[in-house]
């Protein structure tokens, strides 16, 4: 409120002088402001005292200008007040909704899944020394998204695929059962060097395990494998317009490039291994002169109503030279499926 006037009387024995009068103007305003605490669930009151001191000072009286004079000055603290109190209230929303719009992150990513068919040509030698062709077919899953650690620029990958292919003999006589399944994890640094063009480098971990059965059968119808490697792996995307469509091509190539592989050596039988416990350097190291693999896959992303079709082509090609075995198996074949763009939001 307005603080009382108090009459400044001279000195005695000094000049006379006009009266004057100590003025002094404080507004105190007090206010307790329930509002949404920003690290507790418990709501906080927030106290807030404002003090505001507009004028000290020494002044010759004059009685008839003294009540305009405070009049005036009472009207601009009263504004001022209103002000400051609707700023403090508004302050807790707006730093609250500051705070969740820092802890809130949106992450995208791409999922693939592709359903392919094609032609496939295998080789077992621990079953037959002759190379048998046929139909191949497969299920995959490729899912893309970028990492939480390299401030945007890498992107893990994740790879799902089971294969299996029909063969035949040369002579139609006998034919093969192969099947395999991967899974594999890779990470990529990209760059982009032009507009709409994504290049990726960097490198993937793969375990994966098959058999190849004879349908001819025998003492040793089947042979399987289990592997372990790590390797390099490369990746470009272009995105372009056809028309007002956005269209985009992806092409990735994963080589193995050092591993362990698990098979039998040649003449060994799987009972020998397994019951009578006859292991002869069963587990060995893979590197590109012993099994040179590799995996290609090229896809064409192609929007259609309102969803994104994926056409393409993988060459996967699997070999090794172990234990004086060969095994090879050759898949050439041709993608369809879909993709999808999901938006993850986490607080």
């Amino acid at each position: 409120g307005q603080a009382p006037i108090l009459e400044y009387e001279p000195l005695s024995g000094a000049a006379a002088q006009l009266p004057c009068y100590l003025a002094q103007n404080r507004t105190e305003t007090f206010l307790d402001i329930e509002h949404p605490s920003l690290w507790g669930k418990k709501p906080e009151i927030l106290n807030v005292g404002l003090f505001f001191v507009v004028s000290l000072s020494l002044h010759p009286a004059r009685p008839e200008k003294k009540y305009h004079y405070f009049r005036t000055l009472d009207f601009y603290m009263k504004y001022l007040t209103r002000f400051a109190v609707v700023m403090l209230m508004a302050s807790p929303a707006m730093l609250r909704a500051q705070s969740v719009s820092d802890s809130t992150s949106t992450r995208e990513s791409v999922h693939d899944w592709l359903f392919a068919a094609g032609h496939a040509n295998v080789l077992a030698t621990y079953l037959s020394p002759l190379e048998y062709t046929g139909p191949a077919f497969s299920v995959a899953h490729r899912s893309e998204r970028l990492a939480r650690w390299g401030r945007g620029k890498v992107t893990v990958q994740g790879w799902f695929q089971a294969q299996g292919s029909y063969t035949a003999s040369p002579t139609k006589d006998n034919h093969f059962y192969d099947g395999r399944f991967t899974a594999a994890v890779a990470w990529h640094r990209n760059w982009r060097p032009a507009p709409g063009l994504r290049l990726g480098v960097g490198g993937q971990a793969e375990a994966g395990g098959g058999i190849t059965y004879s349908l001819n059968g025998g003492n040793n119808p089947a042979e399987g494998r289990v592997a372990l490697h790590v390797g390099p792996s490369v990746t470009a995307d272009y995105a372009f317009r056809v028309g007002r469509r956005k269209w985009s091509v992806n092409s990735q190539m994963d080589v193995p490039l050092l591993g362990l592989a698990f098979t039998p050596t040649y003449g060994q039988s799987y009972y020998e291994m397994f019951s009578l416990g006859h292991s002869d350097h069963n587990v060995r190291v893979t590197h590109p002169f012993n099994a040179p693999s590799l995996r290609w896959t090229t896809l064409c992303r192609i929007p259609v109503l309102g969803a994104k079709v994926s056409v393409g082509y993988q060459a996967d090609i699997v070999q090794s030279h172990l234990g004086g075995l060969k095994y090879h198996a050759w898949n050439h074949t041709f993608m369809i499926g879909y993709t999808r763009r999901l938006r993850l939001v986490r607080d």
